[in-house]
């Protein structure tokens, strides 16, 4: 991810204007996926303003999430309970235990880390991907905004080739301008 610098503001003003809702297909995948693989334990890498922590909230028992972002954003307004945390740290270098999780989210973040350092991810369940297909129009705008990373995204096959390189078995994929991948650990 990106140092404290404008680009961070950035993001923190996006965050403000980007509303939890299922209207966005990247929460709706992302939704979908956690509930038909079980997840309860949920790390959620690049979480911007915890929006999947509050669409999960009521549809799966026991739920434990931890948000991790680079921006404090989050962590001024984060309403901390026994079953919800956030932690700022870059995810290039997460501060913990990934295995203690079921499923693991990127939604919209895996360019900041990069596929070749997700290896060190290790969820007992899935490592689930979403993200935006470069090949689509609107996503010049977010690699404008994010003009540290031009480049960085990939489409689906190539981001699935690389992470089957990094030790993953993929388990389905999907999706057309936003797109998934669900992985598990080679074992």
């Amino acid at each position: 991810m990106i140092g404290r610098d404008w680009h961070v503001r950035l993001l923190e003003l996006i965050y403000v204007f980007y509303p939890t809702t299922l209207f966005f297909s990247e929460y709706r995948l992302a939704t979908s996926l956690a509930l038909k693989y079980g997840c309860k334990r949920i790390l959620d890498v690049g979480c911007g303003k915890g929006n999947l922590s509050r669409l999960l909230e009521g549809k799966i028992t026991d739920l434990y999430y931890v948000g991790v972002d680079i921006s404090d954003y989050l962590a001024k307004k984060w309403r901390k309970t026994e079953n919800s945390e956030y932690v700022v740290c870059d995810a290039r270098a997460l501060p913990l235990r990934t295995d203690f999780f079921d499923c693991v989210f990127f939604i919209n973040s895996i360019f900041y880390v990069g596929p070749e350092q997700v290896k060190e991810v290790n969820p007992s369940k899935v490592l689930i991907v979403i993200d935006i297909d470069p090949s689509y129009p609107h996503v010049a705008l977010a690699d404008r905004l994010e003009s540290n990373f031009k480049g960085m995204r990939m489409s689906r096959k190539k981001l699935t080739h690389l992470l089957t390189t990094q030790g993953f078995r993929v388990l389905e994929t999907g999706g057309g301008a936003t797109y998934y991948v669900v992985l598990t650990k080679k074992r």
